[in-house]
C-alpha cells in the first residue's frame, strides 16, 4: 500500500520542533504532551533529589548521595523515554529515533504510514514490518494541547515519498542501531545507586 493511500483525517496537533522542508533540510517530530510531561516529571524528581539530602546529611556522605543519585537515574529515565524519542523527515528517508533503538528507513523502502489500532503512529515497511513512533501513543495531554505533530509527519512523509515513487533500482535496506549513548547512562546511573545503596 502506497503512501498516497494514508487516511490522514482526524489528526490534531503541532509541531515542536521543524526546520524548513526544502531540499536537504530536515523535520524534527515530536509530541507536545509527552515532552512537557517528561520535562514536569523531571523538575519534580530534581527537586526531590536535593530536598532529601540535608535531611539525610547526618546519616553520612554515602546516605546522602543514595537521594541524588535515585532522581539521577529517574530522569535519565524519564529523557530516554519522554524527551529523546523523535521522527526525523529528511529528503532520503524516514529515522525514528525510539528508546532502546534507532531506525533509519529509505523512502524506497516505506510502504505506509499512519495510526495503528492503538493510536500510534506507525511506520510499515516494503516486506511488512510495523515500527512505531514512541511517544505517539494516545495521550490526553495532548487532546487538551491540541497536538498535530502526528498528521504533519504523515503529510510530510507522504510528500517527500512522492517525490521518490519513480526512483528506479534497488533502495537501501532498513538499518537498525541501539541508542547506545542513552544506555550508556542510565546503565552506569543505575549501577552507582545499586553501588552506593549497598555500602555499608
Amino acid at each position: 500500500m502506497g503512501l498516497a493511500r494514508v487516511a490522514l483525517s482526524g489528526e490534531r496537533g503541532f509541531v515542536i520542533e521543524a526546520k524548513h522542508r526544502s531540499a536537504g533540510r530536515q523535520a524534527v517530530y515530536r509530541r507536545r504532551g509527552t515532552v512537557v510531561g517528561a520535562w514536569i516529571g523531571i523538575v519534580v524528581q530534581a527537586g526531590i533529589g536535593i530536598a532529601m539530602v540535608p535531611a539525610v546529611w547526618s546519616d553520612g556522605l554515602v546516605s546522602a548521595l543514595v537521594m541524588p543519585a535515585f532522581s539521577a537515574t529517574a530522569i535519565i529515565f524519564s529523557l530516554m523515554v519522554g524527551v529523546w524519542p523523535r521522527l526525523v523527515v529528511t529528503d532520503e528517508g524516514v529515522i525514528v529515533h525510539n528508546e532502546l533503538r534507532r531506525f533509519v528507513i529509505p523512502y524506497g523502502q516505506v510502504a505506509a504510514v499512519g495510526r495503528t489500532g492503538g493510536g500510534r503512529l506507525g511506520l510499515t515497511t516494503t516486506t511488512g514490518r510495523q515500527i512505531l513512533v514512541a511517544g505517539y501513543s494516545g495521550s490526553l495531554i495532548a487532546s487538551w494541547t491540541g497536538d498535530r505533530s502526528a498528521g504533519n509527519a504523515v503529510t510530510d512523509i507522504r510528500d517527500r515519498w512522492r517525490a521518490h515513487a519513480g526512483s528506479t533500482g534497488h533502495p537501501p535496506p532498513v538499518r537498525v542501531f541501539w541508542q547506545t549513548g542513552p544506555l550508556i547512562a542510565f546503565g552506569v546511573s543505575l549501577a552507582l545507586l545499586v553501588t552506593l545503596i549497598q555500602l555499608p
